[in-house]
């Protein structure tokens, strides 16, 4: 069974004490990882990893994941290593280009996000050596266990990438179709580099919308789908995925703002795929569906239902879908 994950997002607006305390009860209650978001202008997820290392003694705890334009790469390393001492060896640094639009807003070029991404990490392997601070007369704060390097991917060339140099993945809003194309790509490629097949650790994240009226729960489904199927590199991916005709819609009503015809473009194909919603009983039979493609591990990311507190939200999946 794949080991499951907690996505703790702060950025709801909640104090961190109350968000710290769901990660300590989501450690009391078998979770296996703490997965924290990043979000422009709401979060430090590296920050956030800090506070959860010092407050917790046995979950893994994973950015998921920090942006790589927005840190420079031997400062991230330091972060990295600090958090590392900090949870004695439970940190993992996932990381990302994040999207496009969003860096533009920020007026940051992106250029070619997946370059970018591969002299980043052979930057955070360079500090992590200590290669780079020998070279300023300096020492690296070294951790006694390594910082494992995890890809935030949408596209199978990253995928291949990560088989190539990096100790994981971090997916997201994948079918079990992808999720099975991904884990033989990564492992395809990890044996082509030289390195044993099942190196590369592969998890993948799902929204989940928890609630006992289907219906409602399926309605805050689509309209927490909106801003995923707007953006080009998740639009592109429900396009990889077989929703052509959604990521078409998804594009146009991006292109003339429309929130509403965004969310309408999730169809229920699409959200009966990619989300969990319901009862804990149905969202429990998509987490086995998704694990019987030999994920690693499963990430929640619990949504609010009916114009509920998100805070709620969090605390009743957590309450309900931990493991047995």
């Amino acid at each position: 069974m794949a080991r499951l994950a907690l996505n703790l997002a702060f950025y709801t607006g909640d104090p961190y004490p109350d968000l710290v305390h769901l990660g300590q009860r989501a450690e009391e209650s078998g979770f296996d990882w703490l997965m924290v978001p990043e979000g422009i202008e709401a979060n430090d997820a590296m920050l956030c990893c800090y506070i959860l290392a010092t407050a917790t003694s046995r979950v893994r705890i994973a950015t998921n994941v920090a942006n790589i334009y927005l840190r420079e790469p031997s400062l991230c390393a330091v972060a990295a290593a600090t958090i590392q001492q900090a949870s004695q060896g439970r940190f993992i640094l996932g990381i990302g280009p994040s999207h496009r639009p969003v860096l533009q807003g920020l007026g940051i070029e992106m250029g070619n996000a997946r370059d970018h991404l591969r002299k980043y990490t052979i930057g955070l392997r360079r500090s992590f050596s200590g290669e780079r601070a020998k070279s300023l007369g300096i020492r690296f704060p070294h951790p006694a266990e390594p910082v494992p390097i995890y890809f935030g991917a949408l596209t199978l060339e990253t995928v291949r990438m990560a088989g190539e140099m990096a100790d994981g993945l971090l997916l997201v809003h994948c079918t079990a179709q992808r999720l099975s194309q991904v884990i033989g790509a990564a492992r395809d490629s990890a044996r082509s580099h030289g390195r044993r097949p099942d190196i590369v650790t592969v998890a993948t994240s799902a929204q989940v919308y928890l609630h006992e009226d289907i219906r409602l729960a399926k309605e805050a489904a689509r309209a927490g789908m909106a801003l995923y199927m707007g953006l080009p590199y998740y639009n592109r991916l429900l396009r990889l995925s077989g929703f052509e005709a959604e990521a078409d819609a998804g594009a146009k009503a991006w292109e003339k703002g429309d929130r509403t015809a965004l969310a309408a473009a999730a169809s229920d194909r699409l959200l009966d795929a990619i989300t969990l919603y319901g009862p804990a009983s149905r969202c429990r039979e998509r987490l086995e569906a998704l694990a019987a493609t030999g994920v690693d591990v499963i990430g929640i990311m619990p949504g609010a239902v009916g114009g509920e507190d998100p805070l709620f939200s969090v605390k009743r999946c957590l309450a309900a879908l931990a493991p047995r």
